[in-house]
């Protein structure tokens, strides 16, 4: 009779914790299914944001400013290396067992601290560049990168963009951990 129940308890326990995995793959496999979506979207500002920045170079070009065409290609060149670096390994599909895609999520994570720092640095070039031009004589005296006015507020929408880059980092570090723990407790099981 002890043996019946604790057939029955075995049962018990093994068909909870797949339900549980399966819903818990299942939910992660949807969260890193977003976080893709999210990263592509993203690329495709990254993208767009390159593509204007040389067209502005180009027509700086036209205009005859050889010096801010220089800078603009050097801030674009910085800010694609940038992004180059932060996804340089290759994402993969969110498929697989709980295990696989606990470590593809702290693989993502991971890349994500990578983007975050790659932020940090298109951000810190942003500003420098928006500081060369103001206190240059390159381009036209008119132009709106010699306005105060218009330096500070690119200063402060800078400044407002890496607070929020800090809390982006901030997540993806934390999920990482999270993850890493959540691994090292499958596998001691």
């Amino acid at each position: 009779m002890n043996i019946d129940k604790e057939w029955a308890d075995m049962k018990t326990n093994w068909q909870s914790t797949s339900v549980t995995e399966a819903f818990m793959t299942e939910k992660l496999r949807w969260g890193l299914r977003l976080r893709m979506i999210g990263s592509w979207a993203w690329l495709g500002l990254e993208i767009a944001s390159a593509v204007l920045l040389l067209v502005l170079a180009g027509l700086q070009v036209a205009m005859g400013q050889l010096g801010v065409a220089a800078a603009l290609t050097a801030l674009t060149l910085t800010a694609v290396a940038a992004s180059w670096w932060a996804r340089r390994s290759p994402l993969r599909r969110a498929k697989g067992s709980l295990v696989e895609l606990i470590e593809l999520t702290i693989h993502r994570a991971r890349r994500s601290e990578r983007f975050a720092w790659a932020q940090y640095l298109t951000v810190a070039a942003c500003m420098a560049y928006v500081i060369a031009m103001y206190y240059s004589d390159v381009g036209d005296p008119q132009a709106a990168y010699h306005d105060a006015g218009r330096v500070v507020v690119a200063m402060i929408m800078f400044a407002v963009y890496a607070v929020g880059v800090v809390f982006y980092h901030w997540y993806a570090r934390r999920r990482a951990r999270r993850f890493a723990e959540l691994r090292a407790s499958f596998l001691k099981d």
